[in-house]
């Protein structure tokens, strides 16, 4: 978070993910467009309450779906529609979150991305968005105040990013509403969290 309203997730084939590619398209269609709906929602309140609405419900579903498909490349059942599952509930986590602080999706991701000021190029990798909805982003986010713009130290052509006094309180309260009530945690006792969470920082660490 798109996860985090940037575009977090990869593809994988439908042959891979063992499900028909129309259906798994579609199901991720239905997840975007709910969270589109959720993020964007002028209705601060009644964001967040349909957000997490949105969010049980794609539990549900994966409650459903969970373990099915053909093996993966290594030979594990199910091990890549678990890992989309995990996505969309860890998207609709956030955008319940961003509706919650008043933000879209996208304004949540640019302000979680913001521990430190940063140029807009680099900004947009992080979000991992293009550069014109980078500065769309930006200019919401500095008309509300939460964020500034200055010359990039070293390229006085280029422009460096950071958030105010309002948005690093913001931010903040953002991370306290994603640390609440994670996703993923269901049955997992704490060494087995931590087991998962290393599993996953060893996978993540090679691309391969």
């Amino acid at each position: 978070m798109d996860t985090r309203g940037g575009g977090r997730r990869t593809g994988a084939s439908a042959a891979e993910a063992g499900t028909d590619g129309g259906t798994e398209s579609a199901r991720r269609d239905a997840h975007r467009d709910a969270y589109d709906r959720i993020s964007g929602g002028p209705d601060r309140a009644a964001g967040h309450d349909a957000a997490k609405e949105a969010a049980k419900e794609a539990a549900k579903e994966g409650a459903r779906r969970i373990v099915r498909g053909a093996p993966d490349s290594a030979g594990l059942p199910g091990l890549t529609p678990l890992l989309y599952e995990a996505t969309a509930r860890l998207d609709a986590h956030f955008a319940s979150c961003a509706a919650a602080v008043g933000l879209t999706a996208s304004q949540a991701n640019a302000v979680y991305e913001l521990a430190e000021p940063a140029g807009m190029r680099e900004l947009g990798r992080r979000m991992c968005c293009e550069p014109p909805n980078v500065t769309f982003v930006v200019d919401r986010l500095e008309e509300r105040g939460l964020v500034r713009r200055g010359p990039l130290p070293g390229d006085r052509r280029a422009k460096q990013v950071e958030l105010t006094d309002e948005g690093r309180a913001l931010r903040r309260d953002l991370l306290d509403r994603l640390a609440l009530d994670p996703p993923l945690r269901g049955g997992l006792g704490d060494e087995e969290r931590r087991t998962l969470r290393s599993l996953l920082a060893r996978a993540l660490a090679d691309p391969a």
